[in-house]
């Protein structure tokens, strides 16, 4: 089953970002098997980091909670909303990726 799971940056994420960060690649590498998609959540301008949002393969809602529970920025208290939403196989277009002129970068 496919969750998404979107996290709302609160007041102190940036403090949060900072104590989890060294855990949080390590943290999705880990998890490869399940993270279909991981990334920040930009502001218009492409700048300034509103949150994250995941997209996982998760048994059970359960399984996603815990996914977030124990993600390290939601650990660290970075977000001010976590929300779980079960979603299912959709369209995906990649060549829309190759139109996006950022750069890619790990959050």
């Amino acid at each position: 089953m496919l969750w998404i799971i979107t996290c709302i940056a609160g007041p102190n994420a940036e403090a949060a970002r900072a104590a989890g960060r060294a855990e949080h690649g390590p943290y999705l590498k880990a998890r490869d098997a399940m993270v279909f998609y991981a990334g920040p959540l930009l502001g218009d301008d492409g700048k300034g980091n509103l949150g994250n949002v995941y997209m996982i393969d998760a048994a059970s809602r359960a399984e996603a909670q815990a996914f977030a529970d124990n993600e390290p920025f939601v650990k660290a208290g970075g977000f001010k909303e976590v929300t779980i939403t079960r979603t299912r196989k959709g369209r995906f277009n990649a060549k829309v990726l190759e139109l996006d002129p950022a750069p890619s970068k790990p959050e």
